[in-house]
């Protein structure tokens, strides 16, 4: 460093000066009216370092809040692979249990799918005038078996508590 000072005639006390000028601009401080130098730059230099404290403390806070994060989603994850293990257990005792039940709840979840997509081109021109008292027929049916699956349910539902 001494060799580029050197080269470019440059004395240190004078980049330490050009160094502190540009400290002080980046953070927007200006020497006031009847400051000595040396004041001045400890105010900048006080200035600086509370910055770095600021985001030293800013940085600890994400890193902090970021495996926190991390924590809490691996939780999550742990308990939503639970829940999901425990569905599919009581999902097998109903069906063990009950397989009309769950048959009827399968039979109803397939109608409302059928019911609820629209009909092809080919289907449309095919059941012309039949697709519009088909649809109203299936959703009164649907309508039915969902009730009747609801109370199918409830029942089910109180027989495993």
């Amino acid at each position: 460093m001494r060799r580029w000072l050197r080269r470019h005639a440059v004395s240190i006390p004078a980049l330490s000066h050009r160094l502190h000028e540009v400290e002080a601009k980046a953070l927007e401080l200006k020497q006031h009216a009847g400051e000595a130098i040396d004041a001045f730059k400890a105010r900048v230099k006080a200035a600086g370092d509370a910055l770095a404290r600021t985001v030293a403390g800013i940085r600890e806070r994400v890193t902090a809040g970021a495996s926190s994060t991390a924590h809490f989603v691996g939780d999550q994850a742990h308990n939503l692979q639970a829940t999901a293990g425990d569905v599919k257990h009581r999902a097998q005792d109903l069906y063990g249990e009950y397989p009309l039940a769950a048959g009827a709840i399968g039979v109803a979840i397939g109608a409302l799918i059928g019911a609820a997509a629209p009909l092809s081109s080919v289907e449309r021109k095919g059941l012309h005038g039949v697709a519009d008292t088909t649809a109203k027929a299936t959703a009164g049916l649907a309508d039915k078996g969902a009730h009747a699956v609801e109370r199918a349910t409830e029942k089910v539902a109180a027989a495993l508590h």
